[in-house]
């Protein structure tokens, strides 16, 4: 069997759901939301229509935020803490999803918190003084750019609480019993790219003593992943973004 008729393939996913070949489309983040409500659009339901119709097996969506507080880019879509109470909102995301599923579709939403990679600007929270940095699961000073641009950038994130770190965890269960809600088919759960639930698996941005401490057994990502099942039962995709090395700074990358 050639690799091109290997492609073109079904392939059934241990939540019980059939994907009518292997090929994904890959998440992309859009930047298209209007920064005042980070809410999917007339842009989204446009980009997406077209891409339900190429005949993928996956149509991953671009980055979805979890924390108005703390966004990847100032127009990143972001599920809001009270999305499944609020009509007008859960309206958008059911014809974001609706727009995605077109031709017999399967669309899976990738969720995210940038974690401390949430430059100065990119959320609804102070520019400078208290409530302005960025958190993570340690104190960390981002090299993304020299040293003045970067730390004007980038603030050195303020270590999450234990407490935080619960409340990050509801979030994500919050954003995928939205999409679950809204008639999406599941959520991609990013754990890559140095974000914080990359961070959380990496031993140099997680220095903590508590029970999300650094370990093999990736502890924060299990819980998030637990809890993530519980609130969305099968045939509900839940899926994880992973890759072997960090790429946000080469002192975090250091020795991996």
């Amino acid at each position: 069997m050639s690799q091109a008729s290997t492609l073109s393939n079904s392939l059934q996913l241990t939540s019980g759901t059939v994907l009518r070949n292997r090929l994904s489309k890959a998440a992309m983040q859009e930047c298209l939301a209007n920064a005042s409500d980070n809410l999917p659009n007339s842009s989204h339901i446009s980009l997406y229509k077209a891409w339900s119709q190429g005949n993928w097996g996956i149509v991953l969506t671009g980055n979805v935020m979890i924390d108005k507080r703390y966004l990847g880019d100032p127009c990143d879509i972001c599920i809001s803490r009270d999305a499944l109470d609020n009509e007008v909102e859960m309206r958008a995301w059911r014809e974001y999803a609706s727009a995605s599923k077109e031709n017999g579709t399967i669309a899976i939403v990738q969720i995210n918190h940038p974690g401390n990679q949430c430059f100065r600007g990119s959320g609804h929270r102070p520019l400078f003084g208290n409530g302005s940095e960025p958190i993570g699961p340690s104190s960390v000073q981002l090299t993304l750019a020299p040293p003045p641009l970067s730390n004007l950038l980038f603030p050195t994130s303020r270590e999450m609480s234990t407490e935080e770190v619960e409340e990050s965890i509801k979030l994500f269960v919050n954003a995928a019993r939205v999409c679950m809600e809204a008639g999406f088919d599941g959520i991609e759960l990013h754990a890559a790219h140095g974000y914080l639930v990359s961070s959380f698996n990496n031993p140099k941005s997680n220095q903590r003593t508590d029970r999300f401490a650094y370990s093999p057994s990736i502890p924060y990502t299990m819980e998030v992943l637990r809890e993530l099942r519980r609130a969305c039962p099968k045939p509900f995709i839940i899926g994880i973004k992973l890759n072997t090395a960090d790429t946000v700074s080469a002192d975090l990358c250091e020795d991996w």
